[in-house]
């Protein structure tokens, strides 16, 4: 009787058990990335006040697809929240001794773009220093292939190219005030 019942349990199992092997998903391993700092230093000395990240981004990559659909990869990381990552890349960037000029930072796009095959940093800066202010915004997109691999090297250069064009602001900030 009791064989019966347990070929009968197992019977039942069976299916059961066999659904969970067919659906599995196979094992997908987390990757983490980080900035690669740019080889040169700005020409300017510069603080930061603050950078404030409305991307929507966090550690995951926010991926886009159309117009108003976003995505976190579940898989694909950054060491650190974006604004963290560009803190770390501005202080490496620009030396802060004797520094004349202040900038805060609004960080708006931080994102791989999955229909355009593209990365983009968005950021609005404030310069202020010697009673003046000047506000602008900079926008750098880079082609990645759709790899993970690829937009951390895309983003990085889209970081590099910020930096760039912020040194040459504040030059032109600089300049100005003279």
């Amino acid at each position: 009787m009791t064989k019966q019942i347990f070929r009968a349990f197992a019977l039942l199992l069976l299916p059961v058990l066999s659904g969970c092997l067919v659906t599995e998903r196979p094992y997908t391993e987390s990757r983490s990335y980080d900035v690669a700092f740019p080889a040169e230093s700005g020409k300017n000395a510069v603080t930061l006040k603050r950078i404030r990240n409305l991307s929507g981004a966090d550690r995951r990559f926010l991926v886009k697809k159309g117009s108003a659909q976003a995505s976190s990869d579940e898989y694909s990381r950054w060491q650190l929240s974006p604004d963290q990552l560009l803190e770390r890349a501005f202080l490496e960037y620009f030396p802060a001794q004797d520094s004349r000029v202040t900038a805060s930072v609004v960080l708006t796009r931080f994102e791989c773009d999955a229909d355009q095959k593209e990365v983009r940093l968005v950021w609005q800066v404030n310069l202020s220093g010697n009673g003046r202010s000047r506000e602008f915004r900079s926008s750098h997109a880079a082609a990645y292939t759709g790899s993970a691999d690829d937009a951390a090297q895309a983003m990085n250069k889209c970081i590099g190219e910020a930096l760039s064009h912020l040194d040459s602001e504040i030059s032109r900030f600089l300049e100005e005030a003279k």
